[in-house]
């Protein structure tokens, strides 16, 4: 809350009582100070050259370097002359006042602290910390409340300003906006539109109003143009309602609304529409996603994502990452957080996007799972148990009947330390599955399958090598045995809805993913050599220098599938490197040796230099289906506040740049616009600028 521009009336009875000067005697050039740790009233000081009393007027003199501190208000001039009785006063000459949001110069100040009000003549500074404010007349209504008469208003400075608005009359009202009578927006002076009202922040706060509009223009939408207001409901929601023209398809309104309670319960709400002239489709999406806390261990966590036939989103898709949806996800759960156990109800919806090329639908309505965590059983024994119940149908399986699924998996883990630097666990477990169709006397199957699991961590080796001054590079090698076994079990009838095929997708028998319907068979051992080095520098921070990460499996001779006993497994490679804080590599490999092929491959390198510079490279390669894209992009200062910017993305496989995007962006001291053309692989084409004038 902004504090009163001068003191109260009652401070100046306790000031008269300590430091005057009757006006029949002889006046000191001295400074007359009321020290501000005085019992009476502590947040006062006045200071002056020369401090003079007129009893029989009533009336307080101070000239010469006049100083008046209140709590946060500091009021400097070269006069001050007050009627102590009713409060009323001038200040002239060169008159100064500051506080923590507005800092003002004037000429002359007329005040009347009993009634908390004040004329200001010739005022120019700043308000709320953000705008650079001239006006004629500058009148002090009460707390919060000002009204400025022939103002101007920026946040720019210089005698001729890159932007500001002028007005008749402009009222800041208690809220952190002001509202303007007849304001006109000028570029160095020659206006550029008139608005016969207008409202603005002028708070360094979330406020309620228009944002700057967005200009585009697109080969498939034509001329864009895009309004938006942002509403500040309260301090913990918010919303943003838009209007979008598309001169080749019509009107989109859209709307977004956002809340925060706490750092573990926000959501936010999207909506869109449009009736595409081009094609004649109604086209609309909603959007929703929502977190909540309730306490006692109680949460929540929902998404909606619901669209018309014909994708809205994919329409009037900016990039590639947007096109590539192929299926919307729909879900909700909410959990229950025991001292040794978790509850989870849950539904979940995934429906493929027929614009994407697919049309298929799977659910689970609902889908109830119950988890006991490890619990002490005996000796150095814990016990743990998962259970499941799911309804489940998908469109592709079994004509999309409904069919009951029930999971029952109960462990037995036995952890040892051995060592400080070597542990082992051994873990065993039953896992019991069942399906039934509805409406089906005799359909159900069912599946009964071990899963037997071993490790080793350990042994670990650190070596410590001083450097220059308080530099020190610390070399940690760990390493980590794994072992699952589980035996070959007839699944051909059990219907598949969550199934992958582990050979052509080469997943690991070690991965943490299950899929319940198929649980392949596995006698499999893997090795893991983990390589870090840290580094401390002169400051005393430690960080991750470079690592090298490497992980062998092995398909065993014994009780594993015939066709792969004696196979090795994927090799996993992870090399990550960051010597210097300028750039960075990044790569994460995994190999089937036996097929002598590259499964995934993905790698990155990125240099970040000063003055905004950088540059970035990266692949991302994928056996099955088989992908490779290079996505590259740079950005460089060309003048200062002015920044280019281009990246594109590769398909190798078709031999084709799939998007190019080129930016540029201008910053000046209180506006920026930035310029991004997006041309996609299709040869559509959409270029948006964006004009921000910088308040804060």
């Amino acid at each position: 809350m902004r504090k009163s521009w001068l003191f109260p009336v009652a401070a100046l009875v306790w000031l008269l009582t300590s430091c005057f000067v009757p006006a029949d005697s002889q006046t000191s050039e001295q400074p007359c100070m009321a020290p501000a740790d005085h019992t009476q009233n502590p947040g006062i000081i006045l200071q002056a050259q020369k401090l003079e009393y007129f009893e029989a007027e009533n009336r307080l003199e101070a000239t010469g370097k006049v100083s008046v501190i209140y709590g946060d208000t500091l009021l400097l001039a070269d006069r001050m002359e007050m009627n102590t009785e009713s409060g009323v006063g001038t200040a002239t000459g060169d008159v100064r006042m500051s506080t923590r949001e507005d800092h003002l110069r004037a000429s002359r100040m007329d005040f009347d602290l009993t009634n908390e009000r004040g004329l200001v003549y010739d005022a120019s500074g700043v308000l709320g910390n953000a705008y650079r404010i001239r006006s004629e007349r500058l009148e002090r209504l009460g707390p919060q409340r000002f009204v400025a008469q022939r103002g101007r208003l920026t946040t720019c400075t210089g005698q001729l300003p890159a932007w500001e608005i002028r007005a008749r009359s402009a009222h800041f009202g208690a809220g952190k906006y002001m509202t303007m009578q007849h304001p006109s927006f000028r570029i160095k002076g020659v206006p550029v539109f008139y608005l016969p009202y207008a409202v603005f922040p002028y708070r360094d706060e979330r406020t309620t109003g228009f944002l700057p509009p967005n200009l585009g223009s697109g080969s498939n939408h034509g001329a864009v143009v895009r309004g938006e207001f942002f509403w500040a409901m309260t301090d913990w929601m918010d919303s943003t309602l838009g209007l979008e023209y598309f001169s080749e398809r019509g009107y989109r309104p859209y709307a977004e609304y956002r809340y925060s309670l706490d750092p573990q319960s926000d959501g936010l709400v999207q909506g869109a529409y449009i009736r595409d002239r081009k094609t004649g489709d109604d086209l609309w999406r909603v959007f929703l996603q929502q977190r909540q806390a309730f306490g006692w261990g109680i949460s929540a966590l929902t998404q909606l994502d619901r669209r018309s036939d014909r994708d809205i989103h994919r329409r009037f898709a900016h990039n590639i990452r947007q096109e590539a949806v192929i299926r919307t996800a729909s879900f909700g759960n909410l959990s229950k957080r025991f001292a040794n156990a978790r509850a989870t109800l849950k539904v979940d919806w995934f429906e493929g996007i027929p614009d994407g090329g697919g049309d298929e639908t799977f659910a689970r309505l609902p889908s109830l799972h119950v988890e006991q965590f490890l619990t002490p059983l005996l000796g150095p024994a814990y016990f743990s148990v998962s259970a499941a119940a799911d309804r489940m149908r998908a469109s592709n399986v079994r004509d999309n009947a409904i069919v009951q699924r029930f999971d029952l998996f109960p462990q037995i883990s036995v952890p040892l330390r051995l060592a400080p630097w070597l542990q082992v666990t051994g873990s065993g477990g039953l896992r019991q599955t069942f399906y039934e169709p509805e409406g089906v006397a005799e359909g159900g199957v069912s599946r009964t399958v071990a899963d037997v699991r071993a490790s080793v961590q350990g042994p670990a080796w650190k070596r410590r090598y001083a450097g220059r001054g308080d530099s020190v590079l610390v070399h940690l090698l760990a390493t980590r045995l794994d072992y699952r076994y589980v035996p070959e079990v007839d699944q051909d009838d059990l219907p598949a809805y969550e199934t992958l095929d582990e050979r052509e997708h080469l997943l690991d028998p070690l991965e943490t993913l299950t899929l319940l319907d198929r649980i392949g068979p596995a006698n499999y051992v893997k090795l893991r050599l983990a390589n870090r080095f840290f580094v401390r520098d002169g400051s005393r921070q430690v960080r991750e220098a470079a690592h090298l990460i490497i992980a062998q499996g092995f398909h065993l001779g014994h009780g594993g599938p015939a066709q792969r006993a004696g196979e090795l497994g994927s090799l996993d490679i992870d090399v990550g490197v960051r010597l210097w804080q300028l750039w960075s590599l990044e790569s994460v490999l995994r190999v089937a040796p036996e097929m002598d092929e590259l499964q995934t491959g993905n790698w990155r390198v990125a240099v970040n230099l000063p003055r905004g510079n950088s540059l970035f490279v990266q692949t991302n390669y994928r056996r099955n289906p088989e992908a490779l894209y290079v996505i590259g992009g740079t950005q460089a200062t060309v003048l200062r506040g002015l920044t280019a910017g281009y990246d594109a993305r590769y398909d190798a496989l078709q031999g084709q740049v799939r998007e190019h995007g080129i930016t540029l962006s201008y910053q000046a001291q209180c506006w920026s616009v930035n310029g991004n053309l997006r041309v996609l692989h299709n040869g559509d084409k959409f270029f948006q600028v964006r004009t921000d004038l910088l308040y804060f």
